[in-house]
């Protein structure tokens, strides 16, 4: 009887102990962090074109909506890369991961990643791409320390102003155990979707829209012996233009009024050689409405003026191109009113804000 009622208590404890192993075995502890990739997609196709204002030899204008086929691509040279910064927000709002990669100038999508851990919860990822002298990483054109308030260092305006191209993009994303125990991390848009994938792509598109100044007369202004070589133009923005940026929300947040710049031409030459490009702009806009900015050109020949048109309103789309096309070489409508540039610009800006 001893023996059999030893043989029952063995019994009933091996089976406790294995049940007990068994728990052991399936019941994992949460992980306090999960792995996220934040993949960077960075657009760098040209702006497709929006409108056209064309002016007349008497500075009538009109304005002619374009097909939106692509505009020409830009060149940027050497001395430059482009830089990613990155900034991860919690629920409420607090900056919980930053990071800033750098990539050649010219790397197609997805230019990068970051490795994060992040506890479960609900994110924001917001990136800002822009381009920065070749092996720095310091801010030098955009100022991005807090990317709710992208500044613009106006006196490092680039006499490329493709360098002032830049690109943003968003993502809401959630970590949930209850969705997978890994804590795979979900789009917020797609959350019930498991995709066991630890990335989540950024996508990424121009915050501002570009537009050109072309003089149409430019075979007349060779025929007379000129050169476009000896151009420079004056662009005198008259009303609010922006010059800072909220990544997040995706819209200007600081605008400029009654600053200028001198440049020289970029030059583009039609196949024709009638066409020739004198100045280049690119704007932050909003982001699905039209924005209309309000300038005035002054082209100067070795230092004299030539021509200028005051109070050009320059429609403007996000990530789209404008061009402002006139006689602005053989034409003398509108000069000597006593703007002067100076001699010896380099990028000047003059602003009030």
């Amino acid at each position: 009887m001893k023996y059999r009622l030893s043989i029952a208590i063995v019994i009933v404890l091996s089976i406790l102990s294995f049940i007990s192993c068994d728990r052991t075995i399936h019941e994992y502890p949460t992980p306090s962090k999960s792995l996220v990739i934040l993949e960077f997609n960075a657009d760098r196709t040209p702006p497709p074109y929006y409108k056209k204002v064309v002016f007349d030899e008497k500075y009538n204008s009109k304005v002619i909506k374009l097909n939106e086929t692509p505009s020409l691509p830009y060149e940027l040279g050497d001395g430059y890369q482009m830089r990613i910064t990155a900034e991860i927000y919690d629920e409420a709002g607090h900056v919980v991961e930053r990071r800033v990669v750098t990539q050649p100038h010219n790397a197609l999508p997805p230019q990068d990643t970051i490795h994060v851990y992040l506890p479960q919860g609900k994110y924001k990822v917001a990136a800002f791409a822009d381009y920065i002298k070749a092996n720095e990483i310091k801010d030098w054109h955009y100022l991005t320390s807090d990317l709710t308030h992208i500044g613009t260092d106006l006196s490092t305006y680039p006499q490329n102003a493709h360098l002032r191209s830049c690109a943003v993009g968003t993502e809401d994303f959630i970590i949930d155990y209850t969705l997978t125990p890994e804590g795979y991390p979900a789009s917020a848009a797609d959350a019930h979707k498991v995709i066991r994938d630890r990335k989540i792509p950024v996508h990424m598109v121009r915050p501002n829209a570009r537009y050109w100044l072309r003089a149409i007369d430019y075979g007349d202004y060779l025929l007379a012996g000129s050169n476009i070589e000896d151009i420079t133009v004056k662009i005198i923005y008259t009303q609010f233009a922006a010059v800072g940026y909220n990544v997040p929300e995706r819209r200007p947040n600081k605008f400029g009024v009654n600053y200028s710049v001198n440049v020289k031409p970029d030059i583009y030459v039609s196949s024709d050689h009638k066409t020739v490009s004198l100045a280049l702009d690119y704007i932050f806009t909003s982001w699905s409405e039209e924005n209309v900015v309000v300038a005035d050109f002054h082209i100067y020949d070795h230092g004299k003026e030539i021509s200028h048109i005051n109070g050009v309103h320059i429609p403007l789309l996000r990530n789209h191109e404008t061009l402002l096309e006139g006689y602005f070489l053989t034409k003398s409508f509108g000069k000597d009113d006593g703007i002067q540039i100076d001699e010896d610009f380099d990028g000047e800006f003059i602003i009030k804000i």
